[in-house]
C-alpha cells in the first residue's frame, strides 16, 4: 500500500458532504467501526489523508508496516468523519485535535 500526502490547502475538498446526525439520547449509544481489510481504494486512502492534521499525517507515516499505516489512517479518518457528522459545534469551532 502506498499512502501519499497531498495537502494543498483544500481540506475536505474531495470528500462528499456528510449528513449531520443527532447526538445519542441518554439511553442510546452510537457505535462506529471500520474493517481495514474492506477498505481497498488507494484514492479513498489519499482522500482520508487530506483531512488529517500535519501531526496526524506524520504519525501515520511513521509506521513501518503497511497494515499499521492503513489502520492508523483509518482510525483517525473515522474519528474525524464521525465527529464531523455530529452537530454539537459550529463549523468554525472544529479544530484539528
Amino acid at each position: 500500500m502506498r499512502i501519499q500526502c497531498c495537502i494543498d490547502g483544500k481540506l475536505f475538498s474531495s470528500l462528499p458532504p456528510l449528513s449531520p446526525i443527532s447526538l445519542p439520547s441518554p439511553k442510546e449509544i452510537h457505535l462506529w467501526y471500520v474493517i481495514p481489510s474492506e477498505v481497498k481504494g488507494e484514492s479513498l486512502m489519499n482522500k482520508y489523508m487530506e483531512i488529517l492534521s500535519p501531526s496526524e499525517i506524520e504519525k501515520v507515516l511513521s509506521f513501518r508496516r503497511d497494515e499499521l499505516r492503513k489502520s492508523a489512517l483509518l482510525a483517525r479518518a473515522l474519528v474525524r468523519t464521525t465527529i464531523a457528522r455530529y452537530k454539537f459545534f459550529s463549523d468554525t469551532q472544529i479544530h484539528h485535535v
